[in-house]
């Protein structure tokens, strides 16, 4: 974006020379001798305001056969003779004008030049970090056929577990079942040994007892 920015500015410097040359082959210049007397009239007996430089840029605001009224570049009006007025721009204006903007342009161009290499370094990074995206994406793509792999491998042992845990269950309820019928099968033997032991308690009491009927009755 910035180099569009530049590349821009440079086409409308470019542009913005072309007018000014064009606005510079506008003016008029003093030529033909190195300084020419600036009057206040047309004509040698006016007084003498100052003199013009060679290739010094004018205004020219009335033109006459032998003099001709010109604006100066501090502002000032007077009259200079026409035969030193050309609408040529001097080489020495040229020269200064060109190398003003040659060395505009030269800086500019070294500011492109630091941003298209700011910009390749930002490529650069750019690059890297999309490779370093890449093997990232690689590593995240393989955990997770990994996690995948493990996430089914789970399910079948959550399943397998629980059926045996479900069988567990069912087994614990038939030990429950087992031995709640072996308590019941003890207290059935208790009674049972108590009723014998009782039976023949009783078998011997009454055994006893008739023994010692009969010798009663033998005693008589």
């Amino acid at each position: 974006m910035k180099i569009f920015l530049i590349t821009l500015k440079m086409f409308l410097t470019a542009s913005i020379l072309g007018l000014s040359m064009q606005s510079a082959f506008a003016k008029h210049y003093i030529s033909g001798a190195a300084k020419v007397t600036f009057r206040t009239g047309p004509g040698t007996d006016n007084k003498i305001l100052g003199m013009l430089e060679l290739d010094e840029p004018v205004t020219l605001l009335e033109e006459g056969d032998e003099w001709s009224k010109v604006k100066d570049k501090t502002a000032r009006e007077g009259f200079v003779m026409s035969r030193f007025l050309s609408k040529t721009v001097p080489y020495s204006v040229r020269y200064s004008w060109l190398l003003a903007k040659h060395n505009k342009l030269k800086e500019e161009m070294g500011e492109l030049k630091q941003s298209q290499a700011d910009l390749n370094k930002y490529l650069g990074d750019a690059k890297r970090e999309l490779a370093s995206t890449k093997e990232n994406l690689q590593a995240t793509s393989s955990s997770f056929e990994e996690l995948k792999a493990g996430s089914s491998e789970y399910l079948e042992l959550k399943e397998k577990y629980e059926q045996t845990h479900k069988k567990l269950d069912g087994s614990n309820k038939e030990v429950a079942l087992l031995k709640e019928k072996l308590s019941l099968y003890y207290f059935t033997w208790f009674l049972a040994g108590a009723g014998v032991l009782l039976l023949g308690w009783l078998i011997g009491f009454f055994s006893k007892r008739r023994k010692q009927g009969y010798g009663s009755r033998i005693s008589l």
